[in-house]
Formats: structure tokens, sequence, C-alpha cells
């Protein structure tokens, strides 16, 4: 499902450009809503092996709900539209309220919200230099990551990945295998461009 929504993502933001955004938003959460119920209400049945070829389609129309709210925040610029909080101790207090939160609320159905919430107010803060460039470093491979640190953990280094015990310790191996994961990945994918139309 991860890549078909990214394949995906040059129409679905074309949407954007074209519908409201209340309304493209309204029927992105819809569709959402209606496709998280059919994961958590039917879960057993469409990880069984008559029906798991519905599992993927309804994954998918769950996925595009985050693509379609960051494409409607980009395309509005409504990060930078909201300057009242610019630099304001109000916004790491925000921070760190919806973090707590999420900690207490374990609904999964929050996620895209909460991922939305945490990304604004987190923009919103004063930050010293080098952590922009940090986060500048991992978004440049954020979506090898992405799609990447699954089989990593779960596959190819999950001994080494879970020998660290602690979740914290653990959770930055991940990303820092993953990282490495990541330029291993480009330079594969650059030598294969080479023998693509594209890529010509």
């Amino acid at each position: 499902p991860y890549i078909i929504i990214t394949l995906s993502a040059k129409w679905l933001f074309g949407l954007t450009k074209q519908i409201p955004s209340f309304l493209i938003l309204g029927i992105s959460l819809v569709v959402f809503v209606a496709s998280s119920y059919l994961t958590t209400q039917y879960a057993e049945l469409l990880n069984d092996n008559t029906y798991y070829w519905l599992n993927i389609p309804i994954r998918i129309l769950r996925l595009q709900f985050a693509f379609m709210l960051g494409g409607i925040a980009a395309r509005d610029r409504l990060f930078s539209k909201v300057k009242a909080l610019d630099n304001s101790w109000m916004a790491w207090v925000g921070f760190v309220a919806v973090f707590v939160a999420k900690i207490f609320v374990k609904s999964s159905g929050i996620n895209d919200f909460y991922a939305f919430a945490l990304i604004f107010l987190f923009l919103k803060t004063q930050r010293p230099k080098f952590v922009d460039k940090t986060l500048q470093l991992f978004g440049d491979h954020s979506m090898n990551i992405w799609m990447i640190h699954n089989w990593i953990y779960i596959n190819l280094f999950t001994s080494f990945i879970f020998g660290f015990k602690l979740p914290l310790l653990v959770w930055i191996a991940l990303l820092l295998v993953s990282l490495a994961c990541s330029y291993l990945v480009d330079i594969v994918c650059k030598q294969v461009e080479k023998f693509m139309p594209f890529g010509k």
C-alpha cells in the first residue's frame, strides 16, 4: 500500500489544486473513517487468506487522508499563515501537551491528526540551527526510511536492533541503520535510473 500511495501522490496532490479545501478534506476524512472502521471491526476477516486481497485497497484508502491533509496544508501555506505561535513558548507547551496526550490515547484513529499537530507546533518553536540541519538530513532520506524500516527490524537486523533492549536505544539504532541503508538505496537507484527512459 505504501508504494501504491506514493506512486499516486502526484495525482492526489493534483486534486488539491482543483477542488476546494473543505470539500476534498471532507471527502477524504469520510473515506478515512470508513476504511478505519473496516480495518478495526473486520481485522480478522481481512487478514484471512480468502479476503486478504481486500486488505491492501482498504489500507490505501486509510493512508490517503494523511497525504491529502499534508497536500492541503502545503497548498494553502497553512503553517506560514498562522503566525501567532511563531517562536512562542506556547508552541512548546502545545507540543509537549500533544505528545503526552498521545501516550494516554491509544487509538490509532488519531495518528494522522496527532502527527499533523506535532509537526505544526514543532515548526512554530524556536530551535537551534543544528536541529534543523539534522532534521533536513533525515528529511532527505525520509521516504527511503519509511519504506525500508520494517524490513530492517523485522527481517534483516532483528537481533541487532532489539539487542539494545531499551526502547529509546532500539529506536535510535533503527533510525541510524535505516539512514545508512537509505544511502545504499540511493546509490542503487541512481544506477538503475541510468537505464530508464526518464533517467537519460
